[in-house]
């Protein structure tokens, strides 16, 4: 009976054996009901598309822009000016984003190395202090 509520997905925002989509849909609408009578917004943050499961409304799944910071030599971290962390939505269309790394714009899932990428161009951002 339980193989028949897992499938294995690819190219999804989450992939490897999961709970049948329309299974997880159902408990993500239903809590979402749920947790919306609360007057708190719910989301899935990528497990499902946004427009599917999660509150109306929200720019993305935390519901807030979150700076992007990039640690210093003294160990402390420092926020980029301008930066949102939701590169796919705030800079789309933007040639040179606040961080530098317009490859980081894309949807798709990147890569680690692209952030270290962007530790490389720290000399050419205008850092928030």
């Amino acid at each position: 009976m339980l193989r028949k509520e897992y499938g294995y997905e690819r190219g999804s925002t989450s992939q490897g054996y999961l709970w049948l989509k329309d299974m997880r849909l159902s408990f993500h609408l239903r809590l979402r009901e749920i947790i919306e009578s609360k007057g708190i917004t719910y989301s899935t943050c990528q497990e499902l598309s946004a427009a599917e499961s999660d509150s109306p409304g929200l720019p993305h799944c935390e519901g807030f822009a979150l700076p992007f910071a990039i640690k210093q030599d003294d160990g402390r971290f420092k926020p980029i000016d301008g930066c949102t962390a939701n590169c796919h939505v705030s800079c789309r269309g933007l040639v040179s984003p606040p961080c530098g790394q317009p490859k980081l714009i894309s949807p798709q899932p990147f890569k680690v190395s692209w952030l270290k990428d962007v530790t490389k161009s720290l000399p050419t951002l205008k850092l928030s202090f």
